[in-house]
């Protein structure tokens, strides 16, 4: 596993492009009699891959593309090295998500090994996209087509890294929604040696901020609770030494799930 892994990780699978990652892992699901498909349009890639005709549909749903590097003179090793040091490995996309891919493929491998008589189908899903903008495309064709085809995902295990302090002390259960919004608040512009003319829109929107922040959207459930996040403020450029007119806040409200995990 820890060589496929590094194989892997050695793929710069900047989104949205897979760079060569989904031909290593159909290699191996085919050797697995799994039916592969690549469905690609826009700017991203897709691999689905299902073994089985009857049954409940398990499937394992990741993402082949990583994040760009920042600075690479900040990593202790190259990015894209693979490295092992000790008893960890570093690399863009180990944690999110190559490494779980490569679990899964390993423990697909053991599961037929036994050869199991199945009453169920397992299908991987995966995407060159999940870290990318939606203007590259991501998995919602293939979503279109399968509720077209009436088409059921049963069980979904997507492999995104939740554990804590050692593998696998958190799972978490169901996959969180978000939703987005972008707001403009208009003041009134003038110069900076008259403040008292003028009508601040950062103040307004600081406010707005607050308020986003501490609203209780609703009472969740035992599992999910509404938050908003990951704040975006976008200010116009206007001529220096002239107060803003207006200025964009970009805001995203998130189901989260209790920070604590849970034992196993």
């Amino acid at each position: 596993m820890i060589e496929f892994l590094q194989k892997l990780i050695k793929i710069q699978s900047l989104s949205p492009r897979d760079e060569g990652c989904f031909d290593l892992i159909e290699e191996r699901l085919v050797k697995l009699d799994f039916k592969c498909e690549r469905i690609n349009y826009a700017n991203v890639e897709n691999l689905y891959a299902a073994y089985g005709n009857k049954g409940k549909l398990f499937c394992f749903l990741g993402h082949t593309d990583v994040v760009p590097t920042g600075p690479e003179e900040k990593w202790t090793y190259p990015p894209f090295s693979a490295q092992i040091d000790g008893d960890l490995l570093y690399g863009r996309g180990t944690a999110d998500m190559k490494a779980s891919i490569a679990a899964f493929l390993e423990s697909l491998e053991e599961f037929f090994a036994t050869s199991p008589e199945l009453n169920y189908r397992i299908a991987i899903l995966l995407t060159s996209n999940e870290e990318g903008d939606a203007v590259d495309g991501f998995i919602d064709k293939l979503v279109d087509d399968m509720i077209d085809n009436d088409e059921k995902i049963d069980l979904c295990l997507v492999g995104e890294p939740t554990s804590y302090e050692k593998i696998g002390d958190s799972v978490r259960i169901g996959r969180r929604g978000s939703l987005g919004g972008s707001l403009k608040i208009i003041g009134k512009q003038g110069h900076i040696a008259y403040p008292e003319n003028v009508d601040n829109p950062i103040f307004s929107a600081s406010d707005v901020i607050v308020k986003l922040k501490n609203t209780i959207w609703d009472n969740g459930n035992a599992i999910f609770s509404l938050q908003a996040s990951k704040y975006q403020i976008f200010i116009q450029e206007l001529e220096q030494k002239m107060l803003y007119q207006e200025i964009w806040i970009c805001f995203l409200i998130l189901d989260i799930q209790p920070s604590q995990p849970k034992k196993l």
